[in-house]
């Protein structure tokens, strides 16, 4: 499962299921935030337009990013 977290700042910029991500996002409010593999990063903002929500990412790592949703 994948974790929501609360007031995490967006940074500058220098696995889940469909249905999954669906989930997640109805959860969230603006400024929350996950971590996401950074090979999916498209597909999780692509699903968040696809359900009325915005996002924004940056990455965090070699391998991942954080996901914040914006609107």
């Amino acid at each position: 499962m994948i974790k929501i977290e609360k007031n995490i700042s967006i940074e500058r910029s220098g696995y889940s299921k469909r249905g999954e991500l669906t989930e997640l996002f109805n959860k969230m409010d603006v400024g929350d935030s996950f971590v996401y593999p950074l090979e999916r990063r498209n597909t999780v903002c692509t699903r968040a337009k696809q359900i009325g929500f915005s996002c924004t990412t940056r990455k965090i790592s070699s391998t991942e990013v954080r996901v914040w949703r914006t609107e």
